[in-house]
């Protein structure tokens, strides 16, 4: 944990490519999105996801089941894109195909330095004497080329999200290269497959801060329509 959070307090800035791969162990079916993800010190980032081409010949794929060890089959599908941005201020949920926004207010004692506290923090070691406050962990391998934790939530906002999840280390960056994550009902599993990770990089963001008027935390959505998450609540 100690060497986690050393290498993960200098990052100003962090963006990558990532695969997400959603099982849905009730209807046997799995769906694949990619895309890329970009942070920005304290309290910016944002999560592009698009819907993976499915090769004809890969309709089905097998998979041990992370709850009870059995082989699964499941049917493979394209997930619907979609795109998180977070400002410091607010989390923006973006579906272009439908032009809607879901809106989450961020409140004044989350932002900054404190965005750690959100619901997935996985991405970057926090101090140890909070993350074993805020989780049980087990230490499940540890070899040459990196370190695998299993993480159990002791917060209900983590419990609310999560039954437990996975996290697998680089040994030499100490960044995440996957993250498996089951959800309270053990009916879902999401693993997230993290690629090209760069740190402190001139490329990506760093380039999109530089053109005049471009901020990839601050896209254009005029026409677009917002509902907060109390609307949505009260909708349901």
């Amino acid at each position: 944990l100690t060497n986690w959070y050393a290498a993960s307090k200098d990052i100003k800035k962090l963006e990558g490519k990532h695969q997400r791969f959603a099982y849905d162990y009730t209807f046997g079916v799995c769906k694949l999105a990619e895309g890329e993800f970009y942070y920005l010190a304290p309290d910016k980032g944002r999560i592009d996801l698009e819907a993976t081409r499915i090769d004809p010949k890969q309709k089905t794929v097998s998979k041990v089941s992370a709850i009870d060890g059995k082989q699964l089959e499941f049917t493979v599908e394209a997930d619907a894109p979609e795109r998180w941005i977070c400002d410091g201020k607010q989390i923006l949920q973006i579906h272009d195909a439908q032009k809607e926004v879901m809106q989450f207010e961020i409140p004044k004692e989350g932002q900054g330095q404190n965005i750690m506290d959100g619901p997935l923090p996985f991405l970057f070691g926090m101090p140890p004497d909070k993350a074993k406050q805020r989780y049980k962990m087990q230490l499940v391998t540890s070899n040459a080329t990196g370190y695998v934790l299993r993480v159990l939530p002791r917060w209900q906002q983590d419990a609310a999200n999560y039954k437990w999840a996975v996290v697998m280390l680089d040994a030499k960056t100490m960044l995440p290269i996957a993250v498996q994550l089951i959800d309270p009902s053990e009916t879902t599993e999401t693993v997230y497959k993290f690629l090209n990770t760069e740190k402190n990089g001139s490329g990506g963001i760093a380039r999109f801060l530089r053109v005049p008027g471009s901020d990839p935390f601050k896209p254009n959505l005029k026409g677009y329509k917002f509902m907060t998450a109390a609307e949505l609540e009260n909708a349901k």
